[in-house]
């Protein structure tokens, strides 16, 4: 479900829903695993609050169809009082999107930032694409996914915290290039990036990664950027010798800059 929807067994994939809000439903059920969706919570999800009179019907229809086709491989759809719940660790299923969470909090647990570094490459490597890029629009992904999205850039920040740390800055800007651009808010990746990039002999990239930062969130957010990300790039304007060393790791969980609460060094 990290990317488009795909059910595979032994390695290849198996056919599962043949209409596309069919996949949908039960891609509601998995990201609610062993909990009972309501089939009215269903139908706002599945009509986005715009529901033909029949809706409550094609729903029990769906379910059907989807009972129909996941029974050779032993996941069963249950009916709880007006609702429907799957348990796919009942049934030997792994999901993607519940392996990523595992993962998440696994290394977040972990002392050694080499240990979380391999065990937040495993968990983001999960992710193909956006939440169910083929199933849902980006509106529905918003209501059902905004918890998964933000553990993810979660994950990606502490996991570049601890590349910098480790003196990996190369690869911290090869893998926040992209998610900086598109989330300016996140103040932390902002700044794990100027921080690589400067690192690497790149402080004009840096300073104009804050200017285009700045200017993305007082046009979205009506905001100037925080007094973290401010302190970072004065550091960088005057070229703080304390932005070429390496800073110890952090604990994950922690909203800091990249080697401190206030930013490198």
């Amino acid at each position: 479900m990290l990317g488009t929807f795909e059910a595979r067994r032994g390695g290849q994939r198996v056919a599962v829903g043949s209409r596309r809000q069919e996949r949908c439903l039960l891609s509601v059920l998995l990201l609610h695993p062993g909990r009972t969706v309501t089939t009215s919570r269903l139908v706002d999800l599945l009509w986005d609050g715009a529901a033909p009179a029949s809706a409550r019907g094609t729903v029990h229809t769906y379910v059907g169809r989807l009972r129909a086709g996941l029974r050779p491989y032993g996941l069963r759809i249950e009916t709880r009082h007006d609702g429907y719940a799957v348990d796919p660790g009942a049934a030997g299923v792994s999901v993607d999107a519940q392996e990523f969470v595992r993962l998440a909090r696994r290394a977040e647990a972990r002392d050694d930032p080499a240990e979380r570094v391999d065990l937040y490459d495993r968990a983001l490597g999960l992710w193909r694409g956006p939440l169910l890029a083929d199933v849902a629009g980006d509106r529905l992904r918003d209501r059902l996914g905004v918890e998964l999205a933000d553990l993810r850039l979660s994950c990606l920040e502490q996991r570049a915290e601890d590349r910098l740390a480790m003196g990996l800055h190369g690869r911290v800007v090869e893998d926040l290039a992209r998610p900086a651009g598109e989330h300016p808010e996140r103040e932390r990746l902002v700044g794990c990036l100027m921080t690589a990039l400067y690192r690497g002999g790149r402080k004009a990239d840096a300073l104009g990664l804050y200017r285009s930062t700045r200017r993305a969130l007082i046009k979205e957010f009506g905001i100037e950027p925080g007094a973290g990300l401010s302190a970072l790039h004065d550091r960088v304007l005057r070229d703080d010798p304390r932005l070429e060393r390496p800073g110890r790791p952090g604990r994950p969980g922690r909203r800091e800059g990249p080697d401190g609460p206030d930013g490198p060094g």
